[in-house]
């Protein structure tokens, strides 16, 4: 475990959001044999041994030898086309003018329009990333229309799920807190990315992943729960279970299917 974040860390620094989750693993697990404290002492000792200096040698050898700050990130300034400061924080989650009259990201004001909408320009990240091919013909722009509309769908679905499954008491409570703990420390660290820094690229998806990721083990997670209610509950209940599930599984079947025709097109027609 050591090796694996030291070495995430030593490749993108903010593969330490996962630390906190993990402390509170290491922690409960630690208070549960805490008659063997000084074994654990012993292995946090090693852990930290192995994960720091693995993870933080080259952003201490910037800071030493150029003054970079641990954790830096350069600020476009006012004067980019991306800046969108002028936008209030209740604007940023809860203004939507304009927001879905074009399903593809809007970069910067050379077309007269920024999105700033973090929800909203979050799930166009996820989506298209920065290209705008989906409105390119007639078929691409079903498709893309479709996959952004089921991009916005399965993260209400992640918040569902989030809230029915870990709050569901079934003996599982340490996976959840960690579950929880790595969302949370992800979805708080791009908040506070996309509200400091206000460009529109700060809010791409990928400054998100950790939850992301974490979003599709809670689907599952919330989907086997529900198949095993429903099975205590008698055989018709049981089989409307199965029922629900495997339609989780067609529409995802029929997602990656969209998602994989508009990729191929993109790689056929564009140059």
């Amino acid at each position: 475990m050591a090796l694996c974040i030291g070495l995430a860390m030593m490749t993108k620094i903010s593969t330490a959001l996962i630390a906190p989750a993990m402390a509170v693993m290491m922690l409960y697990r630690a208070w549960i044999d805490r008659k063997q404290w000084m074994v654990y002492v012993k292995q946090f000792a090693c852990f930290g041994l192995i994960a720091f200096p693995l993870g933080l040698w080259h952003s201490v050898y910037n800071f030493v030898k150029y003054e970079v700050p641990l954790g830096y990130a350069a600020f476009l300034g006012e004067d980019s086309a991306q800046y969108i400061g002028q936008h209030d924080k209740w604007a940023r989650f809860f203004d939507f003018d304009r927001a879905f009259e074009f399903l593809a990201v809007r970069l910067d004001y050379i077309h007269d329009f920024a999105d700033y909408n973090i929800p909203v320009t979050l799930i166009k990240f996820a989506t298209f990333g920065e290209s705008s091919y989906y409105d390119s013909s007639l078929l691409t722009n079903i498709l893309g229309t479709g996959i952004f509309w089921a991009d916005a769908a399965l993260f209400v679905f992640m918040a569902a799920a989030l809230v029915f499954w870990c709050f569901r008491k079934d003996g599982r409570g340490i996976q959840k807190t960690f579950l929880l703990t790595g969302a949370a420390v992800s979805l708080y660290s791009y908040l506070k990315f996309c509200i400091k820094y206000t460009h529109v690229c700060t809010m791409n998806v990928r400054y998100i992943m950790g939850a992301f990721y974490i979003g599709c083990l809670v689907i599952g997670g919330a989907l086997t729960a529900i198949q095993e209610m429903t099975s205590k509950k008698g055989a018709a209940a049981g089989r409307a279970g199965a029922v629900g599930v495997k339609a989780v599984t067609v529409v995802s079947v029929v997602y990656g299917a969209a998602v994989i025709t508009l990729l191929a097109g993109m790689e056929v027609l564009l140059p």
